[in-house]
């Protein structure tokens, strides 16, 4: 006793004419639905292979219809990489303005650790200029305390002789 069964695949019927053709059949779905997280490439890799395996087990009308299918998926997987191409392509132009962009934000980086290193010298200089200046100044003030030391110490010198000679005259 035979069976036939209409089934849809890849918008095709099939009949498959015995059990174990529908077991095949649902057999290669299972393993379908088993990989829809696969690239696409290699989702329609693993649907062609299924469709040339049914190609051999159909005969007639069957067959090409599983041919057709083939055909399809075959021109699937060129309009997948014509839009893997076309994904390159802005990916490739997203990346060309990312880098235009990194280079600008890199000459800017560059202009500012300039502009700064400059702003840093100058402040460099100029708190060695105030430290120069400050050093002079303490070292005046230290040849102006000497002179007056040295000052205090002959007018003391002055003043002792002075007494003394007083002191001489009036004996």
């Amino acid at each position: 006793m035979s069976f036939f069964f209409i089934l849809h695949f890849n918008g095709v019927m099939f009949f498959p004419s015995t059990y174990g053709d529908l077991f095949i059949f649902h057999g290669i779905q299972a393993k379908l639905r088993e990989v829809p997280s696969l690239e696409g490439h290699v989702l329609l890799k693993k649907q062609r292979d299924a469709l040339e395996y049914l190609k051999g087990r159909f005969t007639g009308r069957n067959k090409e219809d599983v041919a057709n299918s083939i055909s399809m998926v075959e021109a699937l997987a060129v309009k997948l990489t014509q839009k893997n191409e076309g994904e390159l392509i802005q990916e490739k132009f997203k990346v060309k303005k990312l880098l235009n962009f990194l280079k600008q934000a890199s000459e800017d980086a560059k202009k500012l650790v300039n502009q700064e290193q400059s702003f840093a010298c100058a402040e460099i200089e100029n708190a060695r200029a105030v430290v120069l200046r400050f050093g002079e100044a303490l070292e005046e003030e230290k040849a102006d305390k000497c002179f007056e030391i040295h000052q205090m110490h002959k007018v003391e010198i002055a003043l002792e002789l002075t007494k003394s000679l007083q002191q001489n005259n009036f004996h």
